[in-house]
Formats: structure tokens, sequence, C-alpha cells
């Protein structure tokens, strides 16, 4: 495996400690140079997941840069992150290029106390020695804080909201059979905003009347991209309808045709092939300018045209922190046709805007150091 000059510098300056520490602690060099090789997987391992089809998607995006570009040395795997056109594929890239490197080590160290064993000695150095080299490429190309690609976001569904045509005209493009397996799916993205992940764990729908005696329906929602300092993991959102609004108005009848018959809840969930189904006909239609997140970004405008408070914006999209809304839709798109909003959520809101994170990640904790009346720059 070839390294860089600066790799096999820092790979010299390693191999002087694990000899010293050889000598003081009286052990073999391959038990320290595989303590040392622990030591920097555990520093560098902040993505660490234990559910399997996160685990699977990261492995087959690895698996899928290294066999499409093989002209590119593991020592400069950090290259292929500039085949990422958006700051989320980066994000997703460098995750996966990480996670991957780690489970070739981790493989290579199984191998390798296999061959120790069997009593096959040069088997088991020979193995040792391939996982250093991986962990040194590791060390060198993911060190914390390394400086990131900045991406401008051309193709951001906030900023094509302008492209977006009102749920009447989407239907108009779909057939009739289309129509009526994914109406009231739609209709429930476009009153609740909420993410696609979400919509696979199922909502359960309610109607109301609220203080003033208007109907609303009422929407628990089960969260995504739950953190230790992030996201809802419960929230309730509670919608009035447009009152001119035909589909608004035939879908409050179905939700109550279908809580009579389900026990006061009407309970809607998009599964897997039907997410990709209605990802492809946005796709097809409207190519990247509109998807079912522009819903999201819609409800977002929608919040703020009718100057919703910022802690019920937040916890009616699923957040923790006021901060986050402020990348979400925008005043002069919005269009609730007179909807009024009302969102509980599981944690209270954090007013972060006036302050600063610095993350620093050690072994999956998050420290967040902040300092008031400076500018969020991330």
């Amino acid at each position: 495996m070839k390294l860089t000059l600066l790799q096999n510098k820092l790979k010299n300056e390693y191999l002087d400690e694990i000899e010293q520490q050889a000598k003081l602690e009286n052990k073999a060099v391959g038990i320290c140079k595989n303590k040392k090789i622990n030591e920097i997987v555990n520093e560098l391992n902040e993505h660490y997941t234990s559910n399997k089809a996160t685990y699977e998607t990261y492995l087959k995006v690895y698996n899928r840069l290294i066999n499409n570009n093989k002209n590119v040395e593991k020592s400069e795997i950090n290259l292929l992150l500039h085949k990422a056109k958006t700051s989320s594929t980066y994000d997703l890239y460098r995750t996966s290029l990480k996670f991957g490197l780690i489970n070739e080590i981790k493989e290579l160290q199984k191998k390798s106390d296999y061959a120790r064993k069997n009593k096959k000695t040069n088997e088991m150095i020979e193995l040792t020695n391939q996982a250093f080299d991986l962990a040194i490429i590791l060390k060198d190309n993911f060190k914390l804080n390394k400086e990131s690609i900045i991406f401008e976001r051309v193709n951001s569904k906030r900023k094509t909201l302008n492209k977006m045509p009102d749920l009447k005209n989407i239907l108009k493009n779909m057939d009739e059979v289309c129509v009526k397996k994914y109406k009231d799916i739609l209709i429930v993205y476009e009153l609740f905003g909420l993410r696609p992940a979400e919509f696979k764990k199922g909502v359960s729908l309610k109607l109301k009347q609220d203080e003033n005696g208007e109907n609303v329906i009422e929407a628990t929602i089960s969260g995504a991209k739950i953190g230790k300092h992030s996201g809802q993991d419960v929230r309730i959102c509670t919608t009035t309808l447009e009152k001119d609004n035909e589909l608004h108005q035939e879908f409050y009848k179905n939700v109550f045709r279908q809580q009579l018959r389900n026990g006061g809840v009407y309970k809607i969930e998009q599964n897997e092939k039907t997410y990709k189904s209605l990802s492809k006909f946005f796709y097809r239609k409207y190519g990247t300018a509109v998807s079912l997140y522009s819903f999201r970004h819609k409800v977002a405008s929608d919040l703020k045209r009718v100057k919703t408070d910022e802690d019920t914006i937040a916890a009616f999209l699923g957040h923790r922190v006021d901060k986050s809304q402020t990348y979400y839709g925008n005043y002069q798109k919005g269009g609730s046709g007179g909807r009024k909003f009302e969102a509980t959520a599981t944690h209270k809101i954090k007013h972060t805007k006036n302050y600063n994170f610095d993350f620093n990640y050690n072994n999956n904790s998050v420290i967040n150091k902040y300092r008031k009346n400076i500018t969020i720059l991330y």
C-alpha cells in the first residue's frame, strides 16, 4: 500500500513511539502497534452506528466510490470528496469513506487475530501492518477539524420554491390510479411539511376543534434526525384547512370517515416503495428543482407568512433549536390561505440565534462551546 510522504513521516513517528512503548511495557511491538491502531480508530469514529440500514448505506457508498475510481490511491482517498456536488452529498461521502476505512481496518485486525490463534506468525504480522497503514491513511485524510469544502446551494429547495406548482396541478400530472393512491399522502406533506423519513414511521391524524370552535387536523409525528442535542422525538402539529381548497375539504371528510372506521385515529404511512415512486415522479416532471422535500420548505414559508412565533415554527418542523428554521422557506413564497398553526414537541426549544457553536467530537460525544453575540458560522 503506497503512502504519501507526509503519511510516511507520520508512520515513522508512530513507529518510534510504539517501539519505545514496547520496551517500557516489555510487550511485543505488534501488541503496541495494534493498540495504536485502536487509538486512531476510536478518535475518528464519531459516526459509529448500530443501525443496520445506515451501516449498509455507508458501506454501499464506500464500495461504489472505491470501485468507480480505481485510479485514486487509498492514501489520497479524500480526493473523492470533490465528486460531491452538494453539501449533503459531501457529508455522506466523507462519513462513508471514513466508515469504510474503519471497517476495513477492523476486518484486517480480525484476520490478524485469527492468524495469531492458528500460529501463522508471518500472516499475522503482515495483516497488522496493513491495518496500521490504513490507520495512518485514516488519520491523515480525516483528522478532526480538517477544513471542508464550502458549497453554494444552487439547487436548494428553498431557492427553487418559485418553481413549485400547487398540489392541484401536481395531481393533474398523475393518472387516476396514482391520484387515488398518493393524494392523501401528498396532502399530509402539504399540510405538515414532515420529512420523508418521518412519514415512513406513520402519522396519526385526528379531527378536533380549537378554542374558537374551528375545525382543525392534528398530526402526531415521530421524528427523524434525532441526536443528543438535536431533533424532536415526537411532535404534535395542528393546522386549520383552507376553506376554499377543494382538496383540503375532501381530505377532511376522508379523515372523518377513517376515524370512524379505526377507533378515532387515521394512521397513514408511506412505505419505501411509495417513496421511491413519488420521488421518480417528481424527478421526471420537475427535475431537481422540486421534490417531496419542497413541501417542507413550503410549510416553513406558510408558518413565517402568518408570523407564527419561532418556538412554534421549530416544534412544527421538528427542530430543537430556533436557528434551524432560518434555512427553511421564506416570507415571500408562502401561501397559507389563512391557515393557523400550533405545535408541541418532546423537547423545549433552545434559542441559539445569537450564539456561535464549536463542535468538538470525541468518542461520539458533542461538546458545545458557545460565545454570545458572535455570528453563527456553520
